[in-house]
């Protein structure tokens, strides 16, 4: 790199969705601008939606501080929020100023300190990889079954390769990477695996609120609430971001031999280079990169300083590190964002035996979620609001080293749920009774088969209660989440509404399961027949939903 080219601050990079429906590329300064009529960010993925918002935050928190001798003397607090809450105009002049104080951090292209790369970055061999290596739409390079071809797999536009360098930070595969120079880890000219991006290492949840400023606020935890909500500000004068700090060398941050970066704060964990990168351009397009080793972090204990996951107790690593572990909760493809509310919700996580016998809660909401609640307590946000929760995340591949499927859902609920205490319970019971059923529905259709074959191994009966299991929870998906947004202030009317909605669905599996048998199942052997699993199936039901029904409880 020669000169510096495409200056993120000026240069329009950023895909957004206006009010108005309209589709558009911004640079940062644009963004702040026009925050308020901003409906959304609108890139490649959710993933990419996510990172381009962590470093949003993170330019925010950035604008607020102010040094003295090296101390920070002012800091995001609550009183800023609230001033930004109320006139927008403040929030923007302020970013404004800080992205003039900085802008020549932000060039794409430079000799000294290109944005989120290493200037010098090289290797022995002086190889480089096309620039799919970072596409997470390309597989690891490989464009097989994907729509990308041609030149657009071959190169990308200034804008797109921003993007896709702000993803690559958060979300990179694991495995081995090129082996730069002057990097003491790299063995053999190789930079052996230190675990994807920090991003992908979480099972991130944000709000998204009516536009973009508001976005913004609601997922921007003022610095003097953090004690409040549980979280730790470790370093608050070293907390700096990438365009803030000496620029990185291919080394990794910190002492020399250690096995993970120190971490400082809220603003290295937004903005962590898991990577060094140096990209390559021909004219206004890149083609090829170079893509090393950068900071490693370890997920253990990091819920006192992450506020975009919710987290899992792990009895594997409480008994390795001998004291209560929480870990990132990853999302399963698989399953729906609303079938994990427990996870998400403040004070609906059951309760785990953990270390020393003592009772800990298996999950960990979100401080997102937390300060949300917050919002809503302190009439910041109205009960009656909806409020879309997104979740994104990557199911890696085998050691981590592939993309293997993206998971990106919303869930929309009234922020009522955020503050009211019968109200998660209510919603806490749904999900339990829901999965009862579903569970009985799976062992009807099990049950059949045993009643048209005695042959019928345990494996069967497993892939058949399986099968059941993704049908049922495939029709309830859309009527679960039409009940949520509707569940109202009348908790016993909202129980027998989804109740009705579960014996509906209970009939008519029943009845297309019972249709498919054939006349064996009719007579049936000495254990099973279709009778004795209908009536089964209808007692253990009748009895899941008069439990759900009958716990009317006063709100609180």
């Amino acid at each position: 790199m020669t000169d510096r080219y495409f200056n993120l601050v000026e240069e329009e990079w950023l895909p957004v969705t206006f009010l108005d429906g309209s589709v558009r590329e911004l640079s940062l300064r644009e963004v702040f601008r026009d925050a308020e009529n901003i409906r959304s960010i609108s890139s490649e993925l959710g993933t990419m939606d996510g990172a381009i918002l962590r470093l949003l935050l993170a330019i925010v928190y950035c604008a607020y501080r102010e040094f003295d001798d090296e101390d920070v003397v002012e800091v995001f607090d609550f009183e800023s929020w609230e001033d930004a809450w109320e006139d927008p105009a403040l929030m923007y002049s302020t970013v404004e100023e800080y992205l003039d104080r900085t802008r020549d951090r932000f060039w794409l292209f430079d000799a000294d300190s290109p944005f989120m790369q290493v200037a010098d970055l090289e290797t022995k061999s002086g190889k480089t990889d096309s620039i799919a290596k970072i596409i997470a739409e390309i597989p690891d390079g490989e464009p097989f079954m994907v729509m990308r071809s041609g030149e657009g797999a071959e190169s990308v536009s200034l804008a797109e390769a921003a993007r896709w360098l702000v993803h690559c930070q958060g979300y990179d595969t694991s495995g081995i990477k090129s082996g730069a120079l002057g990097d003491p880890r790299v063995k053999g000219g190789k930079g052996y695996p230190i675990g994807t991006g920090w991003a992908g290492q979480l099972g991130l949840i944000w709000v998204e609120a009516e536009n973009l400023h508001q976005t913004i606020l609601r997922n921007l935890v003022p610095v003097d609430y953090f004690a409040d909500l549980q979280l730790e500000y470790p370093n608050p004068a070293g907390d700096l971001a990438p365009w803030e700090r000496t620029p990185d060398t291919s080394q990794q941050r910190g002492p020399a031999g250690a096995e993970q970066a120190p971490l400082n704060g809220i603003v290295e964990l937004l903005t962590w280079q898991s990577r060094r990168v140096r990209l390559f351009r021909e004219d206004d397009r890149v083609h090829s990169v170079l893509l090393a080793q950068g900071d490693k972090i370890l997920p253990q204990h990091k819920q006192d300083f992450e506020t975009m996951s919710t987290w899992r107790y792990s009895k594997p690593q409480s008994t390795k590190f001998k004291t209560d572990v929480y870990m990132p909760r990853m999302y399963d493809p698989s399953v729906a964002m609303w079938r994990g509310l427990e996870s998400v919700l403040v004070g609906t996580s059951p309760k785990y035996v953990g270390r020393n016998k003592t009772e800990v809660p298996r999950y960990l909401p979100s401080a997102i979620v937390k300060w949300n609640a917050h919002l809503v307590w302190q009439h910041f946000v109205s009960e009656k609001e909806i409020v879309p929760l997104r979740g994104v995340g990557y199911e890696y591949g085998p050691q981590s080293s592939s993309y293997a499927e993206l998971f990106d859902d919303r869930v929309l609920l009234p922020a009522s749920l955020l503050s009211s205490t019968s109200m998660r319970r209510l919603i806490i019971d749904t999900l339990s009774s829901t999965q009862d059923v579903v569970t009985h529905i799976s062992y009807f259709a099990s049950n059949l088969l045993k009643a048209t074959s005695i042959s019928s191994s345990p494996d069967q009966a497993t892939m058949a209660r399986d099968k059941e299991k993704q049908i049922t929870f495939f029709i309830l998906d859309e009527l679960f989440r039409r009940w949520l947004v509707s569940v109202g202030s009348n908790e016993k009317e909202a129980r027998q509404r989804w109740a009705d909605q579960l014996r509906n669905v209970v009939r008519q599996r029943e009845e297309e399961l019972s249709r498919s048998v054939n006349e064996a199942a009719y007579l049936g052997n000495e254990s099973m027949s279709l009778g004795k699993a209908q009536i089964f199936l209808r007692i253990a039901v009748s009895k899941t939903l008069r439990n759900y029904e009958g716990d009317e409880t006063d709100e609180q």
